[in-house]
């Protein structure tokens, strides 16, 4: 279940970093059929980054659930951020 949460919160977080007009993206087919539908790319990202939060908290507890899902939230932004421009394909 931690697992699932934590590949959410991942995914959420690339979501709305597509969304970003300032960052260097890639150009694959995904990311550019999200940078194209920023209206869907942020409902999904908010989605799933609530349903990550929902399932830290069903599985951890309110509070080491809130705290896990802060810290899950940090860990995926550092993470794509970071990789992102290392990854990127023209």
């Amino acid at each position: 279940m931690l697992l699932i949460a934590m590949a959410a919160s991942l995914m959420g977080f690339y979501f709305l970093y597509t969304t970003s007009t300032r960052a260097d993206l890639r150009k694959d087919k995904v990311s550019r059929w999200l940078q194209h539908q920023p209206w869907l790319s942020k409902t999904a990202g908010v989605c799933s980054l609530l349903l990550s939060y929902i399932l830290f908290i069903a599985t951890l507890g309110t509070g080491a659930g809130a705290l896990f899902a802060s810290v899950a939230l940090m860990t995926s932004g550092s993470l794509i951020i970071l990789l992102s421009p290392l990854i990127k394909t023209d």
